[in-house]
């Protein structure tokens, strides 16, 4: 059986505060857009852009819950995860 692939997803707000980033993990792309509302939102948060990201950039960031975000999606537990970016700057 081969290893479910995941997709990283790095959104950038417009409000409420401008240019604040938020990062997803999914089983593909349009997972990650059924969240949120097609990439426009999720909670608060209203999205201007999105952009893919590789694994290895995503590890850059320190972000909180990478790990169990991961396993979920390739265990089946969920389609698409939000990870934590409220460590990122702390580096």
């Amino acid at each position: 059986m081969s290893e479910k692939k995941v997709v990283f997803i790095e959104f950038t707000a417009d409000w409420p505060h401008n240019g604040a980033k938020h990062y997803f993990v999914g089983d593909s792309v349009q997972s990650i857009m059924d969240d949120t509302a097609e990439g426009t939102e999720f909670g608060f948060s209203k999205f201007s852009s999105y952009r893919k990201m590789t694994e290895s950039e995503i590890r850059l960031l320190n972000l909180g819950y990478l790990d169990k975000g991961v396993e979920s999606i390739k265990m089946g537990h969920s389609k698409s995860f939000s990870l934590d970016s409220s460590q990122q700057n702390l580096k």
